[in-house]
């Protein structure tokens, strides 16, 4: 992705984040040749367990397990012997990888400082997104930028510098990370979104991108619960 549009994406998720703490709650644009259009507004739904606690189905499937990959992976359609993925998409899944690793750094950051369980249940939910990437970068041999990286550290600068805005965000207030965690999903959506639009992909790419596609759907559902 490009600094342009990360930067254009940023600004405009920032803008619905600060609507959906002052009461309303956005959905998500469609896609149309690979940018999200305007988002449109839907009602919002009070959540009167906020801020210690979450609804059954962020310990459910709000845990980010969308259907048909099970936590061994083992319905992951299979790798087919000798396949390769165009040089575009091997970068959109190293991207996505550290993308993910963004997503629970941010949620971890939150669990830390505020306990609430919205973060601690959608931090272990990533951690299972990119395990699934994982199998996706073994598989076709791409490097993973996440190996050994520490929390909050990443390769590519325009992450990096969303972590750093991010992070201080969640350390501003209980409504400041809320809105973190909206703009993380909503993030997470469009690019999703943009890798799904992109052209004919591997059975397996594909299927993953879907599954990560839902539960980052479900993922912002929780947060705008939070912030209603």
């Amino acid at each position: 992705m490009s600094t342009a549009r990360r930067m254009a994406l940023t600004a405009t998720l920032a803008t619905t984040a600060a609507l959906s703490i002052a009461g309303v709650t956005w959905g998500i644009g469609s896609t149309v040749g690979g940018e999200s259009t305007a988002p449109s507004p839907v009602a919002a739904t009070a959540d009167p367990e906020r801020p210690s606690s979450a609804t059954d189905s962020e310990n459910g499937t709000m845990a980010g397990r969308g259907p048909g990959l099970g936590n061994d992976h083992a319905d992951l359609p299979p790798a087919v012997p000798g396949a390769t993925v165009a040089d575009e998409v091997a970068a959109q899944l190293t991207y996505l990888i550290e993308e993910e690793k963004l997503a629970g750094d941010v949620y971890a950051l939150g669990e830390s400082l505020y306990g609430a369980r919205v973060f601690s249940t959608i931090s272990r939910a990533e951690d299972t997104h990119a395990d699934e990437v994982r199998v996706l970068l073994d598989r076709y041999d791409v490097s993973d930028p996440t190996v050994g990286a520490a929390a909050g550290t990443f390769t590519d600068p325009d992450l990096q510098a969303l972590y750093d805005e991010l992070a201080d965000q969640v350390r501003a207030s209980w409504s400041d990370a809320v809105a973190a965690g909206i703009l993380v999903e909503q993030t997470d959506i469009a690019d999703l979104q943009v890798l799904l639009d992109s052209g004919a992909l591997p059975t397996d790419v594909r299927a993953v991108a879907q599954n990560l596609l839902a539960g980052s759907q479900r993922h912002l559902a929780a947060f705008q619960r939070q912030a209603a």
